[in-house]
């Protein structure tokens, strides 16, 4: 026992070492992009998603539906659908096309990536590309990395005047727009359709673009039909950290401000790993998680060391022993039986009221022996029980007068009273 006594405080002490250890180690962030709306690291999207559930005034949810199940599902709903990625170089030819029917009907398509598949570039005209990295971007921001301007321009109809936001161009892409000219903000891409000779002239307009950094972070409308395709390229600035940024905030919400009629449905079927359904497993929690990680391999450990120390049988095998018969049942035949022989009715009548009363004193706290309460514990009885009360005053005056005569009573005066004390006690209960 004493042994025990110390192997355990060890392993106490030890713990609380380990926890203290890690406690005061600095936070490390990771620092890849995940978009995944369980993670709370920079890149992640918790917090973006709540944001936005709070600001924006026609709705806000996430949901793994592909452009074409999301078009599927209702298509004669508008609505905003938000697509961030890394990359989308994954969008094939049924989710252009589904994004330009969509958009033809007065929906409002947005597209944020660092760069599109050749299908977007085919159909809009654009070409993003980017040569940062995401794996030092800690460092980079806190000391290397500079702030640039990003000029949002102000749109026709909206509160809103022009304004340059201060960014880091490394958030954003090289290019959105390879004709882009700095000297107008509204222009004309080309669409290649099936005949190579044949293109077809899609308008323009720039919202946002960054006219001093070599990373030409943009944003740009393509209005289709009824609705808009909007294009951007900094989807790291629509994460947690660009909602905590205090200029990424606001330039975010200024672009999100273009949907606000519409509810927003933002899609996670195009991020490269399924990172919602990842996080969701609880030892990916505790694994993802430095402190917990450790207090995981430290309990395995322990449980480990406890089955080594406690394999060798200590003591003799202890026999098994039955457990003694229930005899209540033939005590209760026994009793019965004894009564049955005397014929003593009455008694067995008295024993059942005992009983019976000791049953509504735990019920319902009316204590039927106390005839100075009648005029209050009888009505309250005969409301519990859904009886008339001069019915529960009549059996409880038989009983008692039972109790103060001597004299025997029938055995059909007894199966009487006790069939009318097992009906109050079933109704009660």
């Amino acid at each position: 026992m004493k042994f025990s006594r110390v192997y355990m405080l060890c392993i106490v002490a030890f713990l609380a070492v380990v926890f203290v250890a890690e406690y005061r180690m600095p936070r490390r962030f990771n620092w890849h992009p995940s978009f995944s709306a369980k993670s709370t690291q920079p890149f992640g999207s918790q917090l973006f998603d709540s944001v936005l559930k709070a600001t924006l005034p026609n709705g806000y949810q996430v949901t793994r539906q592909t452009l074409y199940q999301l078009e599927q599902a209702d298509t004669t709903r508008r609505q905003t659908v938000l697509v961030v990625a890394e990359h989308l170089y994954n969008l094939e030819n049924i989710d252009v096309k589904t994004m330009l029917r969509m958009a033809e009907r007065g929906n409002k398509i947005i597209l944020v990536a660092h760069g599109f598949s050749s299908q977007m570039e085919d159909t809009m005209g654009v070409y993003a590309t980017t040569d940062w990295s995401s794996e030092p971007m800690q460092m980079g921001l806190a000391q290397h990395y500079k702030r640039d301007s990003l000029i949002l321009w102000k749109r026709y109809g909206t509160p809103y005047w022009s304004r340059t936001f201060m960014l880091y161009p490394q958030l954003g892409s090289r290019h959105l727009l390879e004709d882009f000219d700095l000297d107008s903000i509204e222009g004309t891409s080309e669409e290649k359709v099936t005949t190579p000779s044949k293109t077809v002239k899609r308008d323009y307009r720039v919202l946002a673009f960054s006219p001093k950094s070599d990373a030409w972070m943009m944003a740009v409308d393509f209005p289709i039909g009824k609705g808009h395709v909007f294009l951007a390229s900094t989807p790291l600035l629509f994460t947690n950290y660009g909602i905590l940024d205090d200029e990424g905030r606001d330039y975010v919400l200024r672009i999100l401000n273009e949907v606000k009629d519409l509810p927003v449905v933002r899609s996670t079927a195009y991020l490269p790993t399924r990172d919602d359904a990842v996080e969701g497993s609880p030892l990916r929690y505790f694994l993802t998680h430095r402190p917990l990680r450790w207090a995981l391999y430290l309990t395995m450990l322990t449980c480990l060391a406890f089955l080594l120390f406690t394999a060798r049988r200590r003591q003799r095998a202890v026999p098994v022993v039955k457990s003694p018969e229930d005899r209540s049942q033939e005590f209760v035949a026994l009793i019965a039986g004894l009564y049955e022989q005397r014929r003593d009715w009455r008694d067995l009548t008295l024993k059942k009221f005992t009983y019976f009363a000791e049953e509504l004193r735990r019920l319902l706290n009316i204590d039927i022996t106390d005839t100075v309460e009648d005029n209050q514990n009888i009505p309250l009885l005969a409301h519990a029980v859904g009886m008339h009360p001069d019915e529960v005053a009549s059996l409880l005056s038989d009983l008692r007068r039972l109790h103060l005569d001597e004299s025997q009573i029938t055995r059909k005066a007894m199966e009487t009273y006790v069939n009318q004390m097992n009906e109050i006690t079933k109704r009660i209960r």
